[in-house]
């Protein structure tokens, strides 16, 4: 069993893990991901490569038939079951249907995991930045007058699908804090209609 006598030893033994973790040569642009990333790139790299190349294709056909890139659809909502909108045969299980909704789904793409969080904010923060609330300080659910939200230096999806030449906006509860830099206009978005709350919708 190993024995750490006093402080300074755990000092050191943190020390030395972290040079053994975290070489000197790993640049610090590079991105660490989180470990269920590598788990499923190993479980899944060589499909999803696969995957990667037959929605490469489909994409330059698209902008060669219509002389853009296909129009993005996101729609968020809170407190929903798993398998309740897309998923015709778990909806059976709930005694309901969703026929519109379904064939969005079936025509579009279904993203079965992501960084999903039990409340509001910190799901559409990390939806946004495609990062775990922990790492972004949007771990509660904002309230307005609490002076605080997402930070400017957040790099999010508007603002690299306006990179990729992508017309971008936001319409809904935006629920991300209430500074000016948290607004929706201010994090990649070209229009925003939201509110702080969607219970607020006065302010």
């Amino acid at each position: 069993m190993l024995q750490i006598p006093n402080l300074a030893s755990v000092t050191v033994l943190a020390v030395l893990i972290t040079t053994w973790v975290f070489p000197a040569q790993l640049a610090a642009d590079d991105i660490v991901h989180d470990a269920e990333y590598y788990v499923l790139t190993a479980q899944n790299g060589e499909r999803w490569a696969t995957e990667d190349e037959e929605i490469d294709a489909k994409l330059a056909e698209l902008r060669e038939k219509h002389g853009q890139p296909p129009n993005i659809v996101y729609v968020l909502w809170d407190d929903t079951a798993f398998g309740s909108v897309g998923f015709p045969g778990l909806q059976k299980n709930f005694g309901y249907e969703t026929p519109n909704l379904n064939r969005m789904a079936a025509e579009g793409i279904n993203f079965t995991r992501m960084y999903t969080e039990p409340s509001c904010t910190p799901t559409r923060a990390a939806l946004l930045t495609g990062r775990h609330p922990v790492r972004h300080g949007m771990g509660v659910v904002g309230m307005p007058h609490e002076f605080s939200g997402l930070r400017a230096e957040e790099i999010t999806i508007a603002e690299v699908l306006s990179d990729a030449g992508y017309a971008t906006a936001f319409c809904g509860k935006g629920h991300l804090g209430d500074i000016e830099e948290s607004y929706l206009h201010n994090q990649g978005f070209d229009e925003a209609l939201f509110t702080p709350m969607n219970q607020i919708t006065s302010l």
